[in-house]
């Protein structure tokens, strides 16, 4: 964020650690499922590391916003990655739900 020759600029940028933290809870929990419906710990490690590596959540966001010979300007910043990758590990586990026949 760059502000340059500028007056009353309002700045919101969402928080995400929060969902960080929800991303992480979610990976866990379809460790667990994993663990659980699987006998074998090799088996259920090696369906572990094959599924998060297919599902390929990794992310990159690199934004720059320049204010310039601005007055009166608010700027808002959201990251939507974080939702896409929490709207996938769902659709993950209700998969394995499903086909656990849990659900």
């Amino acid at each position: 964020m760059l502000v340059r020759d500028s007056a009353e600029v309002k700045v919101n940028t969402t928080d995400t650690k929060a969902a960080i933290s929800l991303v992480a809870s979610l990976n866990a929990f379809i460790a667990a499922i994993i663990n659980i419906a699987v006998a074998s710990a090799d088996d259920a490690g090696e369906i572990k590391q094959t599924l998060f590596s297919s599902t390929g959540i990794k992310q990159v966001n690199v934004q720059k916003t320049v204010v310039e010979n601005s007055r009166c300007v608010e700027v808002n910043t959201t990251d939507v990655n974080l939702a896409v990758n929490i709207q996938l590990l769902l659709q993950i586990i209700l998969a394995l739900l499903v086909n656990l026949e849990i659900l």
